[in-house]
């Protein structure tokens, strides 16, 4: 929970060293693609021996050979030899790989017959470079062999596959040498090494799908969507740009991971399309359709130029410009509420400040209606910097004031530069949200309207009733402090 934390607080690189300590090398490898160290996921996961993992890390490196290497590793008896080729298949197009060592490692997935269409296109483009004619396309399962016995995925008798050679890969002429399936392996080797050096390691990483060798630049998903390079990455979701065919336009796609626990976030991913499909208002992003490719659930919303909140706020705003920005927070928050939702999670990095636009509240990941009945869970929701104290033991259960008290952590850090309670211990920060008074703005940050300080002051009162009861209210008390500078950005 510590790690999750410290992930959603925003010290990824924390979260990955507690990881490490925990030997929790899987949430360790995660946290340093968060922080932007791909070469330490790397080494994070390939000491928990996942390997297609580490290899993914390295591609976002920019160190696709050792990639590759490291793929071509991966015994072809492991359960994610799939999910190595499909992820070795770019590399090695890229690189023009025809080696024998790469010949070796493909030969078994192009001699398979295959129903999807990302692994089609992947066994086409490698037929094409290896110079080879790959199995063809997988029929209904369950398909009569020649004796009448059952064949589970082969394709049906046909004169191709009748001249076929023992590894179902069809020369495209005579003469030219059939790709052969076997790999000179140890037995008990399984998949690649706990360094990044491209030897083996002997443990298998399960029977997961890995997303991020199935959602790749270049991959046209549900027939629909091409990607066209990766916006965001984290433990919870990946969000590409990707181009609409249909409507020629370009999008911007996330894709859901859910944990290997499974359920719960999934139903939280498909709460998130649910609630803000309803939301239409200038200052809340548009969220257009959920989908599904390969196993793994999608969204797809507008395509925002710009950048959030946090990246404004450290360049020292003008006091105008924060409010106009905490104003059209509080309209996009207002909006959400009048339809009986509340957001849970608002922070900057969830506050989108478009260029040339408006700002637009994004990511209702965690968000519920407020007349949904409340299970609690013992799980703290939210981000702890920004946490309203009762979010702390009902999150289930909190309304929008939750959601304005967090709004007087934003307003603090954007006129103060600072957050009004800091702590590397998570139990004390979150101690001093319930218990201690939160800092006079002003004394931060010098200069400040006395009406600004004692507007900030009330949305950080502990208790729900002594806060402005609406977005709207707070709006109203914005308003003549905006006048006083007479200055509007819209």
């Amino acid at each position: 929970e510590a790690i999750a934390l410290l992930r959603r607080g925003g010290d990824p690189e924390a979260a990955a060293k507690l990881a490490m300590a925990l030997r929790d090398y899987g949430r360790a490898g995660e946290a340093y693609l968060d922080a932007r160290k791909p070469r330490e996921a790397a080494e994070a996961w390939l000491q928990g021996q996942l390997p297609v993992h580490a290899a993914v890390a390295l591609t976002h490196a920019g160190e696709h050979a050792q990639a590759l290497q490291l793929l071509l590793s991966i015994d072809v008896r492991s359960p994610h030899y799939r999910d190595a080729c499909l992820r070795a298949a770019p590399l090695a197009l890229a690189l023009k790989r025809t080696d024998e060592a790469c010949r070796r490692f493909f030969a078994p997935f192009l001699a398979t017959p295959h129903a999807d269409a990302e692994s089609r296109q992947r066994v086409q483009a490698l037929a094409a470079l290896l110079d080879v004619v790959a199995a063809p396309a997988a029929q209904a399962p369950n398909v009569p062999a020649h004796d009448g016995t059952k064949v589970l995925g082969a394709p049906p008798p046909t004169a191709a596959n009748d001249g076929a050679d023992k590894t179902g890969v069809i020369t495209k002429a005579e003469g030219k040498r059939p790709l052969d399936t076997s790999r000179d392996r140890e037995p008990d080797s399984g998949v690649s090494s706990t360094r990044v050096t491209g030897k083996r390691a002997d443990v298998d990483e399960g029977p997961r799908a890995d997303p991020s060798v199935i959602f790749t630049p270049g991959v046209q998903v549900a027939r629909r969507y091409r990607l066209e390079r990766l916006l965001g990455e984290g433990g919870m979701a990946m969000v590409f740009q990707a181009f609409d065919l249909e409507l020629q336009e370009m999008v911007a796609l996330k894709v859901f991971i859910p944990p290997a626990s499974g359920g719960q976030q999934l139903l939280d991913f498909r709460d998130e399309l649910k609630l803000t499909r309803q939301l239409t208002h200038p200052n809340i992003v548009k969220v257009f359709d959920l989908n599904e490719h390969e196993g793994f659930k999608f969204l797809t919303m507008e395509l925002l130029e710009g950048s959030d909140l946090k990246k404004h706020v450290a360049t020292s705003l003008p006091i105008e410009r924060g409010l106009e920005l905490l104003t059209q927070a509080c309209a996009g928050l207002q909006a959400a509420h009048e339809a009986g939702v509340v957001h849970r999670d608002v922070k900057p990095q969830n506050l989108f400040v478009v260029k040339g636009g408006p700002l637009k509240v994004m990511d209702f990941g965690i968000a519920r209606r407020t007349s949904a009945p409340g299970i609690h869970t013992g799980i703290i929701a939210g981000t702890p910097d920004y946490l309203a104290p009762e979010q702390i033991e009902h999150f289930d259960a909190v309304g929008p004031s939750a959601d304005i008290y967090s709004l007087g952590v934003v307003a603090f850090e954007i006129f103060t530069g600072e957050l009004p309670f800091r702590s590397s211990d998570i139990r004390e920060l979150i101690r001093r949200h319930r218990e201690v008074r939160a800092p006079v703005a002003s004394t931060v940050k010098p200069g400040l309207p006395p009406e600004l300080d004692a507007l900030i002051a009330r949305l950080l009162e502990k208790s729900p009733a002594r806060r402005p009861q609406s977005c709207r209210e707070l709006m109203a008390a914005l308003e003549p402090i905006r006048r006083r500078f007479a200055f509007d950005f819209l």
